[in-house]
C-alpha cells in the first residue's frame, strides 16, 4: 500500500504492514490529490478503493476493501489530514487608473497612489497566491477630491488576514 503525488512517495504512519488496518498522514495545504496504490498477494483477490483521491482540507478517510477468494473482507483505512492554508498573500495588485508607489511587492502593506481630477473611479485587480483565500476591497468606488483611503483584505483559509492599504491623494478642481 502506497500514498503518492506525483512522483513523490508520501510516508504512512505506521509504516504499511498487512495485519495493520489504520494508517494516517498528514500533508500541506497545497496538496489536492493522491495516487493511493495498492496490490493483493493473491491473484484471485479483489481490491476496491484505489485510484486517484481528491484531499479537502482536514480529515479526508479512504477505505481500500480487499476481498479474498472465499469472499472474506479486509478493510484498510487510510487517514489523510489536509493542513489549513496559512496563506494570506497577493501576487499582484494593479489599480484600474494610475501606478502604486512604491511598485507592488506582496510584503510590503502600504502604498501610494496619485490621481488626476479625471480619475473618477478606482477598482483593484488582485491575484492572491492561494486559490483558498478570499479578498474584499477591490471593487469599484468613485474616488473623492484629496486623499483618502482604500483597504484590501485577504483573509487566509485558516482566517487570518493581511490588509494592504491604499493612500490616494487625487488633485482637486482648481475652476
Amino acid at each position: 500500500l502506497k500514498i503518492a503525488h506525483i512522483a513523490n512517495t508520501l510516508d504512512l504512519t505506521p509504516e504499511f504492514a498487512k495485519e495493520t488496518n489504520e494508517y494516517n498522514l498528514t500533508v500541506d495545504s497545497d496538496l489536492n490529490f493522491v495516487q493511493i496504490k495498492a496490490e493483493t498477494e493473491s491473484e484471485f483477490a479483489h481490491l476496491s478503493g484505489a485510484g486517484t483521491k481528491e484531499l479537502t482540507s482536514g480529515l479526508n478517510k479512504f477505505e481500500i476493501v480487499v476481498t479474498a477468494e472465499d469472499g472474506t473482507k479486509n478493510t484498510y483505512t487510510i487517514n489523510i489530514t489536509k493542513e489549513v492554508s496559512r496563506n494570506n498573500y497577493l501576487s499582484s495588485l494593479i489599480p484600474s487608473v494610475g501606478a502604486l508607489s512604491p511598485i507592488f511587492n506582496k510584503e510590503t502593506l502600504e502604498y501610494t497612489l496619485n490621481l488626476t481630477f479625471e480619475d473618477s473611479e478606482l477598482y483593484f485587480t488582485a491575484t492572491k497566491e492561494s486559490n483558498l483565500a478570499k479578498i474584499t476591497g477591490t471593487e469599484n468606488k468613485v474616488v473623492p477630491e484629496g486623499v483618502s483611503k482604500r483597504e484590501i483584505i485577504v483573509t487566509a483559509e485558516d482566517g487570518n488576514t493581511r490588509t494592504y492599504v491604499i493612500n490616494i491623494n487625487k488633485e482637486r478642481n482648481e475652476i
